[in-house]
């Protein structure tokens, strides 16, 4: 009679080498059984009854689902006008889940195709400054001699319910944004030359002479500050200035100051 038989081939052992054969093919077909009733969670199936309490706590070895929880951030992107900013957001804001994108309040008027509510909330001076006064606004700042804000209300909610929204706003309003929510990412996008920036300006043609003047100048005064955020893109090229936007901002959502776990680990 053999010493032994496996009962999951019933092969039958007749000489010690070809027992030793069997018995390792024996071993580790247990072990694959092991892994994959480990990986379907069907090891009370396999070990039940009193055995099982012999193997010790083999639950404490199963694979934690861990996963983040975070509150949405700021984003906040300035360049100067003619620097393609619009466009590099538009790009992302169709590409990147969870972003959402905060609509300014202004006291300049609508240009052709704006919709009050969804490109700018359009305010009075009068209006701009009686929410100043009531601290209603995040930021606000004075460009090309009209008033800006991001209403504070909006982000608040926003934020709370765990998107990330996006402030395009001049540099003043970056430094205020800086100042009352450190933690906010700052991206600064630089167009390749102040001639290529001049060309553009001039061909969008919805500007007089003398406000294109006026943009170029306040346009190098913004660039100066470009080392005040915490990233730079320089729009040469249109769709890697897209690309390097996006990495930017996953690279922000990964930022472990940012991040909880949904479970915490205990001590080993």
């Amino acid at each position: 009679m053999p010493l032994w038989a496996c009962a999951a081939c019933e092969l039958h052992m007749e000489t010690p080498a070809r027992q030793g054969i069997e018995r390792r093919r024996f071993v580790f077909a247990g072990i694959d059984e092991a892994i994959k009733m480990i990986a379907t969670r069907r090891l009370p199936d396999w070990f039940a009854g009193p055995d099982a309490i012999s193997l010790g706590e083999i639950g404490d070895f199963a694979p934690m689902a861990l996963s983040f929880r975070r509150k949405g951030m700021l984003i906040v992107v300035s360049a100067p006008s003619g620097g393609g900013k619009s466009t590099i957001l538009r790009a992302v804001m169709n590409r990147m889940d969870g972003l959402e994108y905060s609509i300014s309040a202004t006291t300049r008027l609508p240009r052709a195709g704006e919709i009050d509510g969804r490109d700018y909330f359009f305010l009075s001076r009068e209006e701009f400054q009686a929410r100043i006064a009531e601290g209603g606004f995040l930021e606000h700042a004075e460009v090309h001699g009209n008033l800006y804000g991001t209403p504070r209300a909006e982000i608040e909610r926003a934020c709370l319910s765990g998107r990330d929204i996006v402030l395009d706003i001049d540099v003043q309003g970056g430094a205020q944004v800086k100042r009352r929510a450190p933690d906010a990412a700052l991206i600064f996008i630089l167009p390749p030359s102040l001639a290529e920036l001049e060309r553009r300006l001039r061909d969008r043609a919805s500007d007089s002479p003398a406000d294109i003047e006026l943009r170029l100048r306040n346009a190098r005064n913004e660039m100066r500050r470009w080392r005040d955020y915490d990233y730079a893109v320089i729009n040469d090229d249109l769709e890697r200035a897209v690309r390097d936007v996006e990495e930017i901002i996953r690279a922000e959502r990964r930022r472990v100051s940012r991040l909880d776990l949904d479970e915490e680990i205990g001590e080993s």
